[in-house]
């Protein structure tokens, strides 16, 4: 993918990357069955961690380039284990601790991360009493009925998975008019009067001109190319 600067536009989506895989590592220690208090302080030690990220001013990556694993742990809720998974992220473009949390289950977790409302808990439930392993199966045993026959669960919850999940596929659907489209949008700002970059994943085309209402300084044009093909 080709890219040009813009502000932060640059910076959002390295932290972005790093900040949904610490996201998805407590996404995954809040599924595991034991609730120990151990368990509880990394999931909100990870979930810290990814919301200081998601707010950084400053390109992570850059951070470590200049300052090594000390530069990442003068991060604000950083401390040398999580440190240490970000500089085996940027090293690497994956962390072993997430690879090994996700092959101990044969749930789908991807597709169900970012799905409001229907947290990591529910899922593990609804997979133990159904099988259930991804969201076209939730969505079928919601729609048949079966949700509502697992202990804790009404026909009025069933009927809001089924809502939320809904929600969750007409929002992945609202895709860029004709042919361009993406799942990964990451917001870039209008500063000083320059164009955004508006920095995208998973296009198909090489070029596309597009307004971005309240995103990029009150609808102004960002310039998107992509070396991808679909």
């Amino acid at each position: 993918m080709k890219y040009g600067h813009c502000g932060e536009g640059s910076i959002k989506i390295k932290n972005a990357d790093i900040t949904k895989v610490l996201r998805e590592i407590g996404f995954m220690l809040e599924m595991e069955e034991e609730e120990s208090p151990n368990v509880i302080f990394k999931v909100r030690s990870y979930k810290a961690a990814s919301d200081v990220i998601a707010n950084l001013s400053s390109n992570i990556e850059e951070i470590y380039k200049n300052h090594g694993l000390k530069g990442l742990m003068q991060i604000p809720s950083i401390g040398k284990a999580i440190a240490s998974k970000i500089e085996e992220y940027l090293k690497t473009g994956k962390i072993q601790y997430l690879e090994e949390l996700k092959s101990k289950t044969s749930i789908n977790v991807d597709e169900f991360y970012g799905l409001e409302g229907i947290g990591p808990k529910t899922i593990k439930i609804i997979y133990d009493n159904l099988g259930v392993k991804d969201l076209s199966d939730l969505e079928k045993a919601a729609s048949k009925g079966k949700l509502r026959n697992i202990r804790g669960f009404s026909e009025r919850k069933e009927e809001i998975i089924l809502k939320k999940i809904q929600q969750f596929r007409k929002r992945d659907s609202q895709q860029l008019p004709g042919k361009y489209h993406t799942r990964e949008q990451h917001t870039c700002r209008h500063l000083h009067g320059k164009i955004c970059i508006r920095l995208l994943h998973g296009w198909d085309a090489d070029f596309s001109v597009f307004p971005i209402p309240g995103q990029c300084g009150n609808g102004r044009t960002a310039l998107v190319t992509s070396d991808k093909k679909g």
